[in-house]
């Protein structure tokens, strides 16, 4: 049954991958429905919702054993733990995001290598973080300064990666990858703009983990459709 199930995949990823995508919708709307009650069901809800992600990430390491689908899943089990310390003890769940986001950056380069592209995307995205977010960081500490430039080098090199490997691939799949990690980015520079800025509300929340949750959903995909 197991080597039936691999032969399905593989000729019918889009019935799993619609499942799975069904799954996240659901678990992710009853956790925004929830997340202003910060009890353990809500936060069961917010990692949980990114494991179905690492459960399709996992299904394209047993699919094609390969270091690139052996590093997404990883870094989606970064995320769904992330989700959860995020919560109790933030610059905790920041590094281990940051962690998850260097997993991806190896599932990229695995497969793709640095070029021209690489270099002008990364800069391209840094110069974008640095005009959403220049207004906020008057009057903040070195220290939260710091954290941000820190967090946005990590995020765009993984973003950066993510078009490389795109348009040196040039695979569905690759194109799956790097929609999500755009996905990823847009999420986390809108959470920390709420953080820098303190303003916060229902909607920014509800894109937030649009964003972040079609993103992570995305890059364990292009696994699955190779």
């Amino acid at each position: 049954p197991m080597e039936a199930f691999r032969i399905w995949l593989q000729e019918e990823p889009a019935l799993f991958l619609g499942a799975a995508a069904a799954l996240m919708l659901m678990s992710g709307s009853l956790y925004e429905r929830q997340r202003e009650h910060k009890t353990t069901q809500t936060l069961m809800l917010k990692g949980g919702t990114t494991l179905i992600a690492a459960l399709v990430a996992g299904a394209a390491v047993w699919q094609q054993n390969s270091l690139a689908a052996c590093f997404v899943l990883a870094a989606t089990l970064c995320c769904a733990v992330a989700d959860v310390l995020l919560e109790q003890i933030f610059n905790f769940g920041a590094c281990v995001f940051a962690l998850g986001h260097i997993c991806y950056l190896a599932a990229y380069f695995s497969e793709a290598h640095f070029s021209i592209a690489t270099a002008v995307s990364f800069v391209i995205l840094l110069a974008g973080m640095y005009l959403i977010h220049r207004k906020q960081t008057v009057g903040k500490s070195g220290r939260e300064i710091l954290s941000v430039v820190a967090y946005g080098l990590v995020l765009s090199a993984m973003t950066a990666g993510a078009i490389t490997y795109c348009l040196q691939e040039q695979s569905f799949g690759s194109m799956l990858t790097a929609f999500g990690a755009v996905g990823f980015f847009i999420s986390d520079n809108i959470l920390i703009w709420r953080l820098l800025s303190g303003y916060e509300s229902r909607l920014q929340g509800a894109v937030l983990l649009l964003f972040y949750y079609g993103g992570v959903f995305l890059i364990a995909a292009g696994q699955v459709v190779g």
